[in-house]
């Protein structure tokens, strides 16, 4: 078997897990080639890398233009949330759509609300921010990932203690993230079905 067919069969093995891996293993960033999305882990002291055209195709990121792909990519880097479901997640919320406001008051690519916004920078300021800087693309993404982040940690626990099954992990995770609970209704549960399908794990539907 060649080697490129064992890195492919690794990847597979592990997409869906919490932590997003890369097809190679991490290397020092003067090591790396061109055209990726890298993080400088500093805890680890190493490059963690994704190659953003193995996403572009993605029904995750389906719409995504190259940039709001490449920012998606590297803030689940940074916050060690798998791609697929950041992709998905940024999509059920906003169509990837930069400068969305929605009825309810959600902002921008993930939809954080004044609620989400305290708990995902932990700052209490946050209605002081302005429409103009929450709907700034590269806020709005370190906001949603950072919530997102939090709601993973809590349905992990939930997943360790054995109060849910491993593949209820991101379903659970999305439906804190949406209304912040994990009690549902049919709007929210079609909700959560389609992130399931966007990130092509229909199995993990409720």
């Amino acid at each position: 078997m060649k080697i490129e067919q064992l890195i492919n069969d690794l990847v597979s093995t592990l997409i869906g897990r919490n932590r997003p891996v890369s097809a190679e293993a991490p290397k020092a960033s003067s090591e790396l080639p061109e055209d990726l999305v890298t993080y400088d882990d500093q805890a680890e002291k190493m490059t963690r890398f994704l190659r953003p055209s193995q996403y572009s195709n993605k029904p995750s990121f389906q719409g995504a233009s190259d940039d709001i792909l490449r920012l998606i990519l590297r803030k689940s880097l940074e916050h060690n949330v798998n791609p697929d479901f950041a992709g998905a997640v940024a999509r059920q919320e906003s169509s990837f759509r930069p400068n969305v406001i929605s009825p309810d008051g959600g902002y921008g690519l993930f939809q954080p609300t004044p609620s989400r916004g305290r708990i995902g920078i932990g700052n209490p300021a946050y209605d002081k921010y302005t429409d103009e800087e929450l709907l700034e693309p590269e806020f709005n993404t370190e906001l949603g990932l950072k919530y997102l982040r939090q709601m993973l940690d809590i349905a992990q626990k939930d997943v360790d203690t054995g109060v849910v099954k491993p593949e209820w992990l991101y379903r659970d995770a999305y439906s804190r993230y949406n209304s912040g609970n994990i009690n549902t209704t049919p709007a929210k549960r079609m909700k959560i079905n389609k992130v399931m399908d966007y990130m092509g794990k229909p199995e993990w539907k409720r």
